[in-house]
């Protein structure tokens, strides 16, 4: 197991601070002039997370390990824990885990999780009925009176857990930016790709993201609409953005040997660059004819994968 990615600061007590779905140890940056002064702050990112690597046998127990052995590694018997929504999960964990490592303990926006069986099925399927209101009317008809006529549920139970339209669209985010980089890490597998050629490799990441993006064509532009709005949503999606790019970054450039391009690492960020935002482009701007363009989805992997291969100076 490899060390998780992290950053100290500060002087004094021992402190923990564990980020949020889709954050990273940077999370925490402006908390530096309130804590430094009084705590000796570790940060780490989790794992798939900044730059963390998500090992294939990642679950929550292997996530706990990792985080004790960070403090063994630093010579911590004893921290004060803080965890953001995610975070907080991961925290609570730890604590039940390793009551005797953990000092004070601070949970923000986070949740133990659902403990009865009937509650998580409701729970999927009001997820469900959300994500249908969006992806099928638009933002516009996103209101938790349709959203609860959809799942047959209640509408106690939604506001129990949404306070308004932002807060279903966060955990929509969490939900497809989980859903995205879960398709990723597969893709990024570079021993899925063994015997395999470039150009098919190059041809059947560019086909799944189009056709993901696709499938959730309305939730893609509440996410744009959103991140223009809000600085706070815009930086998770960067972040989202950022994670996506360097596993695919990680797995074109396995096959550096392969392209004649003076500088491989830039042919491949520039390429991805160009394909993410024209991807983008087709979702925002396809309007009626969105699912008409799903026929076309194989002739534009198909270009795509041209631009990629000739701009790398790879040989078809």
């Amino acid at each position: 197991m490899s060390l998780l990615a992290h950053v100290t600061w500060g002087q004094g007590s021992p402190l923990l601070l564990i980020h949020g779905f889709t954050g990273s140890r940077e999370a925490w940056g402006h908390l530096r002039p309130l804590l430094g002064p009084r705590f000796g702050v570790i940060a780490p990112d989790l794992p798939g997370h900044g730059e963390s690597p998500l090992e294939a046998e990642t679950t929550f127990e292997t996530t706990l390990d990792a985080l004790l052995a960070l403090l063994d590694a630093r010579r911590l018997e004893r921290v004060d824990l803080v965890g953001y929504s995610l975070g907080a999960r991961v925290a609570l964990g730890l604590c039940l885990r390793a009551p005797d490592r953990v000092g004070r303990l601070i949970l923000e926006s986070g949740s133990p999780g659902l403990r009865r069986r009937r509650e998580r099925i409701e729970r999927r399927r009001d997820d469900a009925a959300l994500a249908e209101v969006i992806e099928r009317e638009g933002l516009a008809a996103l209101s938790i009176p349709e959203v609860v006529r959809r799942a047959r549920s209640s509408t106690g139970s939604f506001y129990a857990r949404f306070a308004d339209k932002n807060a279903l669209l966060a955990a929509l985010e969490e939900r497809f930016f989980g859903e995205v980089l879960r398709l990723v890490d597969e893709l990024a597998d570079a021993g899925r790709w063994r015997g395999r050629s470039t150009r098919e490799l190059v041809y059947a990441c560019n086909l799944e993201m189009l056709r993901r993006l696709r499938q959730h064509a309305p939730l893609v532009c509440a996410f744009v609409f959103r991140s223009a709005h809000e600085a706070t949503f815009a930086s998770h999606v960067r972040r989202f953005h950022e994670r996506l790019s360097a596993r695919m970054r990680a797995l074109f450039l396995s096959r550096r040997a392969e392209m004649t391009h003076p500088d491989p690492e830039a042919a491949v960020d520039l390429v991805l660059e160009l394909a993410f935002n024209f991807m983008q482009a087709r979702i925002l701007f396809a309007g009626r004819d969105a699912h008409a363009l799903a026929e076309r989805d194989e002739e534009l992997a198909r270009e795509l994968t041209r631009m990629f291969l000739a701009y790398a100076g790879v040989t078809p």
